[in-house]
């Protein structure tokens, strides 16, 4: 199909496949995606949060009438202005568009194999994004709560225990959802594993989308044009003992809490339990304490990777954070209405 572009330019569309990065903040997700971004037939773009609410108006195709309206749904959610082509038009004198072409031709007018992004909470919505794309793969990366707590906390000052109850939350619903795919279709990496060996994650990486292996992924950091504010290691060459840290900055109490919450997916993702003997999940006490406690350090701490912490710039944040809980939260009374 021929498709024009916002600059005037004719983009031919060359056969692309989509690919999903899921996980969880401070679980590797932007690691990986440099080291895929490293393939010259992969093309990754940044979060695009609010995709999977295309489910409840388009399906995997859209009737030529529409294509124009779903390219105008795609541009308003873009928050993060990861579309290369937001200005795309559409004939609508063809039948119909597969929107995994419309939402690949916004993307890039690279010749590459696959192309996607990497959102996080795309996790708890691989059903809605299957619907809409049910050619696409996903890519799971896992790592260990106790680690990504402990992120969580010196970097945003956020809650522990609360941070647990989350990762174990949505580990369990993207297990559960990757489990009702086909096996071909998903891959789980854990962050552990990368560190340790990059050459046989990017390996494994390469096999699963059905490519040949390339060096360059091994020298990813060396490829990422720009930094990105407030990701101390973005771009980054890899840091192999990165990990593991929360056996000595956690106390014995700190570890048997996180382990108890958690306690489920770390027996699902096979990581050792040192101090917990069963599941005890988050009370509701300790539900509203957190939350509050992450509303204050949002307010107060920001991102201690950023040297600019204005009010201003919190609170919009803040904002942001309260959509996307409301566009998760409809998203899923939609799923569950059908």
């Amino acid at each position: 199909m021929s498709i024009s572009g916002g600059y005037g330019l004719k983009l031919k569309r060359m056969h692309t496949d989509l690919v999903f990065l899921c996980g969880f903040p401070s679980s590797g997700t932007d690691l990986l995606k440099n080291v895929m971004n490293a393939h010259p037939d992969i093309c990754m773009s940044g979060e695009f949060p609010f995709l999977p609410r295309l489910a409840r108006e388009y399906g995997a195709t859209v009737p030529g009438g529409r294509a124009q309206d779903a390219v105008a749904a795609l541009q308003r959610m873009d928050v993060y202005h990861n579309l290369r082509y937001p200005g795309l038009v559409v004939s609508p004198l063809q039948a119909e568009y597969a929107l995994a072409d419309l939402y690949a031709a916004m993307l890039t007018a690279e010749p590459c194999k696959w192309t996607g992004n990497k959102t996080p909470q795309n996790t708890e919505h691989i059903e809605q994004l299957y619907r809409l794309f049910p050619k696409a793969k996903f890519v799971l990366i896992v790592r260990d709560i106790r680690d990504v707590a402990l992120s969580w906390s010196k970097k945003w000052g956020k809650h522990k225990a609360l941070c647990a109850h989350k990762w174990h939350v949505r580990m369990q619903r993207g297990d559960a959802q990757l489990r009702g795919l086909d096996a071909t279709a998903y891959l789980v990496v854990k962050y552990e594993e990368l560190l340790a060996d990059l050459a046989g994650v990017a390996t494994q990486l390469c096999d699963f989308l059905e490519l040949e292996f390339h060096p360059a992924m091994l020298d990813y950091h060396t490829r990422v044009p720009q930094t990105v504010e407030g990701k101390l290691n973005y771009g980054k060459a890899l840091i192999r003992d990165n990990s593991n840290k929360w056996r000595r900055e956690l106390t014995s109490r700190q570890i048997r809490r996180i382990e108890e919450i958690a306690f489920p997916s770390l027996q699902l993702f096979q990581y050792p339990i040192t101090q917990a003997t069963g599941y005890r999940p988050l009370t509701r006490i300790e539900t509203c304490a957190g939350y509050l406690w992450d509303v204050i350090a949002l307010l107060w701490v920001g991102n201690r990777a950023i040297e600019q912490h204005r009010l201003r710039h919190r609170c919009k944040t803040l904002i942001f954070e309260v959509r996307k809980l409301l566009s998760r939260l409809c998203t899923g009374f939609s799923h569950a209405a059908k």
